[in-house]
């Protein structure tokens, strides 16, 4: 309780003394549909497309449907200093702060503190170790930042819609709490808001929470996937019937022609791909740092995730000695593919586009975890290590057979099909 207590005492302080706003940035009224996205690169905010949109607002723009758009703010930065960047021209467009006033501040924590009351009051008798290790969670977790930090967010989402008044919103939909928040929250102010919920990523094996559905006023009206790989997947789920289930596409498939790249590699480079969590940068990079130890032939090329803070990060490892065949990307993506033969990954779906650069994958699977592999249905064809031993071993064989790439490569072209504005644009016709 100690900890959690400093927590929302820190929340308060912020509150009290910066009165800080609950987003950054410009908003009319009213606008048709609001889109809740993520600003992990402070560069997006110049441009006329979204990081997971794309350009969706100028498209819809074009069947006389206004948009507005409401980020996340994940490049450690506060809002205010980010509003010198924003492009003035597009309006509807704002930046979620980190706090909120006092008053809302206190709010959120009674009602925590309630939750973590009525989660006290359940009875551990006749419930296994495991029944009792989530009942205890589920009290730890009433009282986190994580769930202070989701209830902040479904707040301010009334806000924005009690202003804008939209007729839907579309969610980015990975099968995170925050997101069914969002619905709850919106259909408060409007219970007959049509909400949507966007799988931008690939769709891991165990990835359940996205297959399932809870009460009503959680639950997304349409799931839209980014390509029909997610679709054929989540079709199959018998705990998803009533909720209709379409293809809108990627904005990745944008950024790379994989029938026009050629692979002109080095066969002793790799590149690694981790996902935008701590957690996950900090494993991969130690696995690389290994395998840089041990293979002084080969070249490694890290390159972090847009939500990852170079410095802060860089700065863990600055007593160590980095061997000089392993380096920090300071290029592009589709640059560093070129450069490469293989690519290391674990959870990210950028190594969609490696694939399709005709780079080499191989996963790193953890002892005794739940895979977050990507190519999980044709785990035949790819590869994956548990050690730096079995890395090397990989290596000395050399890349996969042409029948299998083809294999991967083709399931890959399915993960992220072209974007279809039109798609949406035909649902939100129903409601407008």
């Amino acid at each position: 309780m100690t900890r959690h207590a400093f927590l929302a005492l820190s929340q308060f302080a912020r509150g009290a003394i910066k009165h800080q706003p609950p987003w950054f940035g410009r908003i009319n009224v009213p606008c048709d549909v609001l889109f809740i996205s993520h600003l992990v690169d402070r560069s997006f905010l110049s441009r006329d497309e979204d990081f997971y949109f794309g350009k969706i607002s100028s498209h819809l723009s074009e069947y006389g449907i206004s948009a507005g758009f409401a980020l996340n703010n994940h490049t450690g930065m506060s809002g205010s200093s980010l509003l010198q960047e924003f492009d003035t021209s597009e309006a509807n467009k704002v930046i979620f702060g980190t706090s909120l006033s006092l008053q809302d501040e206190l709010f959120l924590y009674r009602r925590a503190i309630g939750a973590y009351k009525e989660i006290s009051k359940i009875s551990n008798v006749g419930l296994n170790q495991y029944g009792s290790k989530i009942l205890q969670y589920a009290k730890r977790s009433a009282l986190s930042a994580d769930t202070l930090s989701t209830l902040r967010l479904g707040l301010r989402i009334s806000k924005l819609i009690k202003i804008l008044r939209p007729k839907a919103i579309v969610v980015t939909y990975e099968g995170h709490a925050w997101e069914r928040i969002v619905f709850a929250s919106a259909r408060k102010v409007n219970p007959t808001i049509l909400c949507i919920g966007y799988m931008h990523s690939a769709l891991f094996e165990s990835q359940h929470s996205v297959r399932r559905l809870l009460s009503r006023e959680f639950n997304p009206d349409l799931i839209l996937t980014s390509g029909n790989i997610a679709k054929s997947e989540l079709s199959k789920s018998k705990r998803l019937c009533g909720i209709q289930i379409a293809v809108l596409g990627s904005v990745r498939t944008m950024k790379t022609d994989c029938k026009a790249v050629a692979k002109t590699g080095d066969h002793r480079v790799c590149l690694v791909l981790p996902e935008g969590i701590n957690s996950e940068v900090k494993l991969l990079f130690d696995f690389a740092l290994g395998c840089a130890r041990a293979t002084p032939g080969m070249r490694y090329i890290f390159r972090l995730h847009p939500a990852t803070q170079y410095d802060a990060f860089k700065s863990e490892y600055s007593s160590q000695r980095i061997p000089s065949n392993l380096s920090f990307s300071e290029r592009s993506l589709s640059e560093d593919i070129t450069q490469s033969s293989w690519v290391l990954y674990r959870g990210t779906t950028a190594v969609v586009e490696a694939i399709l650069g005709g780079l080499t994958p191989v996963y790193l699977k953890l002892p005794n975890e739940i895979s977050i592999d990507i190519l999980h249905e044709i785990s035949s064809y790819s590869n994956s290590v548990t050690s730096i031993q079995e890395f090397q071993n990989l290596l000395e064989c050399g890349p996969i057979p042409d029948f299998k790439k083809i294999k991967i490569t083709e399931y890959c072209k399915g993960i992220f099909t072209p974007f279809d504005g039109k798609i949406l644009v035909n649902f939100l016709r129903r409601v407008l």
